[in-house]
């Protein structure tokens, strides 16, 4: 009886070691299953942005996550005691850097491309680092507890891992994969700088460096829409030199261009807002587009005494020894019975005024 005893409790010792090796093994392949499947929806989501490779992936995700618990068992038994522990780790990891990953991706804005994002590229490549270790894990794993059934002498008979040539093959086609991703969206975006920068040149002056009169053009009907819109009206300046017809055959076209230059710099610095527009309207005649503005009129008058600050002297000029600027100012409110270029007829009549009764002063509408 008692021979058979120690028998029966030697098999049920058998039993329970061979069911937690067969466990063990379960565990460790459906892990490194579920990471395959999860690294290959992630990253099939950002190449397509299709909301079922992101609901996969988050699926595989959530099964890696349950596997996490399981793994918590595997840790009591001292002989797989680190194997279970740097495994659970490793998938701890990849799921943290996975929703990273799927946050910025998310988050990114319109106009900046995620794909060249030093960020981006840093959690893609951790991503996968860490996918490699987790399977590489999960096969020592199975391996450390065939060794310890070995050691006591249970011979089993198993058909175990993780297809690692397959994963090979896996890994090579998504590197290439995000290869080409990153390498398209360098050039598109070398593309887009490109013509952006070939845009922006068609509404720049080429003497003065300010916006040119397309600019204008583009910039005042942009706001006259807004302003149809919402109501909301905006302000525009309309400059001229003073004779400066004689001033150019008194000094010449050489200084002339000099002095077009100092001007539309000055004109330039008098504004303070990016949405603000300093144009070069034709000529000698400049254009300032304002968003808004507590004071136009004070604005106006800066820059006419900028001008005279400037002190270029200009000896054909019936008004003042040095150069000077009549200026047209007023508030634009877009609406749908006119069109764009009605309001800048007004302003330009405020223009003529100021030149009809005497020149460098401000005449506002």
């Amino acid at each position: 009886m008692t021979f058979l005893w120690f028998k029966y409790n030697d098999e049920q010792k058998v039993s329970e070691k061979i069911n937690l090796h067969n466990k063990i093994v379960l565990v460790s392949k459906s892990i490194g299953d579920y990471t395959k499947r999860a690294e290959k929806h992630l990253y099939m989501f950002l190449m397509l942005n299709n909301e079922n490779h992101k609901y996969k992936y988050l699926k595989n995700l959530k099964n890696l996550q349950g596997l996490v618990e399981t793994l918590t068992e595997f840790e009591k038994n001292n002989k797989q005691n680190t194997t279970a522990i740097d495994l659970k780790q490793s998938v701890i990891r990849l799921i943290n850097h996975g929703n990273t990953l799927l946050l910025l991706y998310e988050s990114r804005s319109q106009d900046f491309n995620v794909f060249l994002s030093k960020e981006f590229i840093e959690k893609v490549s951790q991503i996968h680092e860490s996918s490699n270790i987790v399977r590489n894990l999960a096969l020592l794993l199975i391996s450390s507890s065939s060794d310890l059934l070995k050691s006591e002498g249970i011979i089993i008979e198993e058909n175990v891992g993780i297809k690692n040539n397959l994963l090979i093959v896996f890994s090579i086609l998504i590197n290439f994969l995000i290869f080409m991703v990153f390498y398209q969206a360098v050039r598109i975006r070398a593309h887009k700088n490109k013509m952006n920068a070939l845009s922006e040149l068609t509404f720049i002056d080429s003497l003065t460096g300010i916006g040119n009169r397309r600019k204008f053009d583009n910039e005042f009907e942009k706001q006259w829409k807004i302003s149809t819109r919402t109501g909301k009206s905006f302000y525009l300046l309309m400059l001229d030199i003073d004779y400066f017809k004689k001033f150019n055959d008194y000094y010449g076209h050489t200084e002339g261009d000099r002095c077009l230059k100092k001007v539309s710099h000055l004109l330039r610095n008098m504004v303070s807002r990016q949405s603000d527009t300093v144009c070069r309207y034709g000529g000698e005649e400049f254009a300032i587009i304002m968003s808004e503005s507590s004071n136009v009129v004070e604005v106006a008058e800066k820059c006419r005494k900028g001008i005279e600050a400037l002190k270029i002297a200009n000896k054909n000029s019936t008004i003042s020894e040095y150069l000077t600027l009549s200026i047209g100012v007023g508030e634009v409110i877009g609406t749908l019975t006119e069109n764009y270029s009605d309001g800048i007829k007004r302003i330009d009549i405020a223009l003529y005024l100021a030149k009809r009764q005497g020149r460098n002063q401000v005449v506002n509408v």
